[in-house]
């Protein structure tokens, strides 16, 4: 649906386009035992590239079917894809076609998987509340509803991992892009806190999941004291939306990674601004780097 709004193509032509994506959909989640976890982008890149191939067939007057979604084949996309082979058409309209705003979509904070991000605010909350430190700390619980909780219950991807990931944060205080890119699960005290650290595959949190990530992590100390916190969604979804501010020093972080302060700086100044702009060369020019 981009590429056909990018190409400005007429509802017949986007029709073809839908038809030429759902010729191409595939993908596994074999990608959650990879450990490099260069094949779960990879997966995404697919559905992009496959869009803009669909498109661009569509444009150029590819035939392909016009009934993906509206159920008049026996082959659709309901059929393929549901239990029941009948599907619910009628969610397209608000879930996927409805067009979601910026405020209602997730901003990550943290380097790793979504379910483990209420998890991570939880555990930073108690370690700031009470001044405690990662040698203050004898052993962390997390509860997840049991439906997700095998995604992130000794998960061999580090992003995945809540026995790498929370150790990790008490140590560090954050969860950074190179944090995840790199191990330092050899850190001692990483190290040892994830070997204190369990996940409960908690059944009665099942009941708002996977709406929400509901999570309680528990603290335990060396002193035998313990505190408990939860948390129902992360900083950063649209019931705790991060501030601007907080956006821009997200990205400030990670392109910085890339390109020079003064460049990305330049890109940000140039997004900020883009309801005023005649169009998007200079912004292109900005990101894309020669070969």
């Amino acid at each position: 649906m981009a590429v056909a709004r990018l190409l400005r193509l007429d509802a017949e032509a986007t029709a073809r386009t839908l038809g030429l994506a759902a010729t191409q959909a595939a993908g596994l989640l074999t990608w959650t035992s990879e450990p490099s976890e260069q094949s779960r982008p990879f997966t995404a890149g697919l559905a992009a590239r496959n869009g803009i191939t669909a498109g661009l067939l569509a444009a150029s007057g590819l035939g392909a079917p016009v009934d993906t979604f509206d159920g008049s084949s026996r082959y659709n996309a309901f059929s393929a894809w549901s239990l029941n082979g009948k599907g619910n058409p009628g969610a397209l309209e608000g879930d996927i076609l409805g067009c979601p705003s910026v405020g209602e979509l997730t901003i990550k904070r943290y380097a790793c998987c979504a379910f483990l991000h209420p998890g991570i605010d939880a555990l930073l909350g108690i370690m700031s509340e009470h001044g405690l430190t990662s040698e203050d700390v004898d052993a962390i619980e997390l509860r997840f509803p049991a439906t997700g909780a095998p995604v992130i219950d000794g998960n061999i991807l580090r992003s995945h991992r809540a026995q790498y990931i929370l150790p990790l944060a008490t140590v560090m205080g954050a969860i950074d892009f190179d944090d995840v890119i790199f191990d330092k699960s050899e850190l001692p005290e990483v190290g040892r806190l994830a070997r204190r650290t369990t996940v409960v595959h908690d059944a009665q949190l099942d009941r708002t999941f996977p709406q929400h990530y509901a999570s309680e992590v528990t603290v335990v100390t060396r002193y035998g004291s313990s505190w408990s916190e939860s948390r129902r969604d992360a900083r950063g979804t649209p019931t705790l939306p991060l501030a601007p501010l907080e956006i821009e020093e997200k990205f400030h972080a990670l392109a910085g990674l890339r390109v020079t302060a003064q460049h990305h700086q330049a890109i940000a100044e140039e997004v900020l601004s883009l309801d005023e702009a005649a169009d998007v060369r200079r912004l292109i020019s900005l990101v894309t780097f020669p070969k």
